[in-house]
């Protein structure tokens, strides 16, 4: 459901993105990073489910921010389990989330949907490998 959500608003993220969506996603990126450097998994899941949300509130669709609410305790387990899996894994999908942003500087919503599609593909690998 949360891919489905996801890809769906990212799309319409990638016309309505403003320049002030874009300087709150840096600024997010920068505290991912942070956490990162700090080796703070729980921070860092924090701003990437806040980054997430980010997207989606772009979509200006109620009802799928409300979803993504709905369900960030088994969004945060499942990308819990995959950093513990792999911790190296937080700044492979912190440097995944530049080149969402980086897309959506574009606007080509075909290029944003190949980089969140890209993100989502990798943290399925990571998640159903033993």
């Amino acid at each position: 459901m949360r891919m489905a959500i996801e890809m769906f608003a990212i799309r319409k993220a990638a016309q309505l993105i403003t320049k002030q969506n874009i300087v709150e996603l840096e600024e997010n990126l920068a505290l991912q990073r942070e956490a990162i450097d700090e080796e703070d998994t729980y921070t860092y899941l924090q701003h990437d489910m806040q980054f997430h949300r980010s997207l989606v509130g772009i979509s200006d669709n109620d009802m799928f921010v409300q979803t993504m609410i709905n369900i960030r305790e088994r969004m945060f387990y499942q990308a819990y389990t995959i950093l513990k899996k792999n911790p190296a894994r937080m700044l492979l999908s912190h440097e995944e989330h530049i080149a969402i942003l980086n897309a959506l500087r574009t606007g080509n919503a075909k290029n944003v949907i190949k980089q969140m599609d890209v993100h989502f593909e990798k943290g399925r690998i990571e998640l159903f490998t033993p």
